[in-house]
């Protein structure tokens, strides 16, 4: 989008433009400050300027690309995964005309990391 130089652009611009209530499932949004911001954990008063941490890795002799991992937001999603399941074995439904059960396979698992990480 092209902007005159009277035009200011607003959070709510950015917020639209990019989705971010789309995608961001109350983890991300746009902060006062016009940056991406993450709030990982369900406290939702703690709340993390990315812009910030990009800035911060100056300080550390790193550049960017980086890959940041919030893990709490991971245990947050596998809790809510977990909770869905456990309603729906709470219902006594079968799924896909088979009993429901759960649990993590070890071998091959690509995801192992996920496991340890929740430990």
């Amino acid at each position: 989008m092209n902007l005159s130089q009277n035009e200011i652009w607003s959070i709510e611009q950015s917020t639209d433009t990019y989705a971010i209530n789309n995608w961001g499932d109350g983890y991300f949004s746009i902060n006062a400050h016009g940056h991406v911001c993450v709030k990982p954990t369900s406290n939702k008063e703690i709340e993390l300027d990315l812009y910030e941490i990009a800035q911060s890795l100056k300080d550390k002799n790193l550049s960017l690309p980086v890959l940041v991992r919030f893990t709490d937001i991971l245990k947050d999603r596998v809790t809510r995964l977990a909770d869905a399941f456990d309603i729906l074995l709470a219902s006594g439904k079968p799924l896909y005309g088979k009993k429901l059960e759960g649990e993590w396979l070890d071998t091959g698992n690509k995801f192992n990391f996920i496991k340890a990480t929740l430990k």
